[in-house]
């Protein structure tokens, strides 16, 4: 996602201090968003905290908007795979370029296809959203910490001071402990 993001930027040079302060503002939210749950709750409190909340129309809102959410991060979640699989294929178009009728009927075919087939694997693997939860708990630490650290030493390891380099290298042990 980052790469996409970066390339449609107007300044790329502000992309750093646009995702800390994103990541921020989510860490803030969600951490705000818990407290209150715990302190609403305390140790009752469901995994979906939803499930706390009475039935009512706020609860129906809540979860309208939910799945609104899902819907629409699902497709931009999906981008870079498209991006991949269309270049792949040949459809692949720059940014803000004009597109033939060929490839918007290649892309949207494309597209189709890989959404099809996601749902038909969701619908005909038993358990599948406790087999989702089992991967996104294990790779979680793996594609937020250790991932980026690692692609970090290597694109810039000459350039890193030993005490940083060791300093990185002791981040990822403890990020891999607690995975």
């Amino acid at each position: 996602v980052f790469p996409g993001i970066l390339r449609v930027m107007q300044e790329p040079a502000e992309f750093p201090t646009a995702l800390s302060a994103s990541f921020g503002f989510v860490l803030l939210v969600y951490q705000g968003l818990s407290a209150l749950a715990y302190m609403t709750y305390g140790s009752a409190v469901a995994d979906n905290v939803l499930q706390n909340v009475p039935e009512n129309a706020l609860r129906t809102a809540a979860v309208v908007l939910i799945t609104a959410h899902v819907l629409f991060a699902f497709a931009l979640y999906l981008n870079p795979v498209f991006y991949l699989v269309e270049e792949d294929l040949g459809i692949e178009m720059a940014s803000g370029a004009k597109q033939s009728p060929a490839q918007v009927t290649g892309r949207v075919v494309c597209r189709t296809v890989f959404v099809i087939f996601i749902w038909f694997v969701a619908l005909i693997v038993p358990f599948f959203g406790d087999i989702m939860r089992l991967l996104g708990g294990c790779t979680m630490n793996a594609c937020v910490l250790i991932l980026p650290l690692a692609i970090y030493l290597k694109l810039h390891y000459r350039d890193i001071a030993p005490h940083r380099r060791f300093g990185i290298a002791t981040l990822m042990f403890f990020g891999a402990c607690i995975s």
